[in-house]
């Protein structure tokens, strides 16, 4: 699987590939032929068009749920391309203790962003929750928006946890988003389950 190709991969799970052609040719009618039915991530992809599709297509809210879910389905495509470049699977990363092998991760994904997406982050480890502050969010780009509305990306931090964590539920919550008027786009990683 090529790694540009992720959010295409995990949107045609979630909607299969006549709900993708269809999202697709309504954010980039004119800007791509109809024949071109894929979307491709990068430094200067731009989220937004693909957001108010779903939302036409489907409604904000459901729109919305689609982005989370596809964010959580991108990150075993995520996995699959960069896990082992990023030494998920290797034995001093599987033994450090969970919240140090937690934040371990994260910093290695930032980089991986970085360099494949272009995306600035910077982690925090804060007493109840670790923050990730991105500075460059894609999926927000050139978005206004009343409410934070980077739902992929919290789909995707929040299968990471549950992937930390043997598949229990840890809560994610964006606080800040540049499509509100943030400097950035925060997200708020608990470090307890909830179940």
């Amino acid at each position: 699987m090529e790694p540009e190709f992720i959010i295409d991969i995990s949107l045609t799970e979630i909607i299969g590939k006549a709900g993708l052609a269809a999202a697709l040719e309504l954010a980039w009618v004119c800007q791509f032929p109809l024949s071109e039915s894929r979307f491709q991530t990068g430094s200067d992809t731009d989220f937004h068009p693909m957001t108010r599709a779903l939302e036409t297509l489907y409604g904000s809210q459901v729109g919305a749920g689609i982005a989370y879910r596809a964010g959580r389905v991108s990150f075993k495509y995520f996995l699959a391309v960069f896990g082992a470049k990023l030494g998920f699977s290797d034995l001093d990363f599987r033994l450090l203790p969970l919240n140090k092998r937690k934040m371990e991760g994260l910093f290695r994904i930032s980089k991986e962003m970085f360099t494949a997406y272009g995306m600035e982050s910077t982690i925090r480890d804060e007493k109840t929750w670790i923050a990730v502050e991105i500075q460059n969010c894609v999926e927000c780009k050139g978005e206004k928006s009343l409410h934070p509305s980077c739902h992929f990306v919290a789909g995707f931090l929040q299968e990471y946890l549950a992937w930390m964590g043997g598949g229990r539920f840890f809560a994610v919550q964006e606080t800040t988003c540049r499509a509100n008027g943030g400097s950035s786009c925060t997200f708020e990683l608990s470090k307890q389950p909830l179940d």
